[in-house]
């Protein structure tokens, strides 16, 4: 597929994982790397189609920054393949727990699809398995005492969390690489899906435990994935 045609792909797709998303964005915003500026535009025109996709920011400003955004982009695909919050979610997940995921790319991911097989229905599941899109600070002192307190998820996702919490089952927050963005992005992602009816932002409360590429979290321990922040990027096109 050209590079032009795959970023038309990641601009128009709904419902599937953002790490997948940014891993085929990186490999086509590669095509760019040596025009700076056709980059730079490449990236806003999928933001402004994908405003709360985490990894694609994360995938935007490391390119943007970047000395050589070629090396970058390849450098982004080794820290997503394989990203190590699935090793650290499986190994929280005792053999006779039966987990629910709410999406079928994390189920991928995790090892839990499996041909043959239908998903668990919620009467089923020991545990729910909830994948973000994005997260942010609350502040810009990541050392506040409130801590971070929402992040994005899919509005079929939010359903799926209203059911859990309704039946009382324990929710577990998986935030794959790219999801956590300094407050400057955060802002952004926020206030581009004000009034979008495919995402949701929540609060952090809504979930028994969270975890990072880091390991197990809490809204006091979460941190941005990487801090620096592309002031081009924060330029909109509509």
């Amino acid at each position: 597929m050209h590079p032009i045609e795959q970023l038309r792909f990641v601009a128009r797709a709904s419902g599937i994982d953002p790490q997948i998303l940014a891993e085929e964005a990186a490999d086509a915003l590669g095509y760019f790397a040596f025009e700076p500026r056709a980059l730079i535009t490449a990236c806003r025109q999928l933001l402004s189609r994908q405003p709360a996709v985490g990894p694609l920011w994360w995938l935007s400003s490391r390119l943007v920054l970047a000395e050589n955004p070629a090396r970058e982009s390849k450098q982004v695909l080794s820290e997503l393949r394989p990203d190590p919050v699935f090793d650290v979610v499986t190994g929280a997940l005792e053999h006779n727990l039966a987990a629910l995921v709410g999406d079928h790319g994390l189920r991928q991911r995790l090892g839990l699809a499996s041909s043959g097989e239908p998903p668990l229905s919620l009467n089923q599941a020991d545990i729910v398995l909830v994948p973000a899109l994005a997260a942010g600070p609350g502040s810009e002192d990541s050392t506040d005492s409130t801590g971070w307190s929402e992040v994005v998820i899919s509005s079929e996702t939010r359903s799926l969390l209203d059911q859990a919490n309704v039946a009382d089952k324990p929710v577990w927050l998986v935030l794959q690489a790219g999801v956590c963005l300094p407050l400057l992005y955060w802002r952004e992602v926020l206030a581009r899906c004000s009034g979008r009816t495919e995402v949701d932002v929540v609060k952090l409360s809504n979930f028994d435990r969270l975890f990072d590429w880091r390991g197990s979290a809490t809204p006091l321990t979460l941190q941005p994935h990487d801090r620096a922040v592309a002031p081009e990027l924060l330029v909109r096109l509509d």
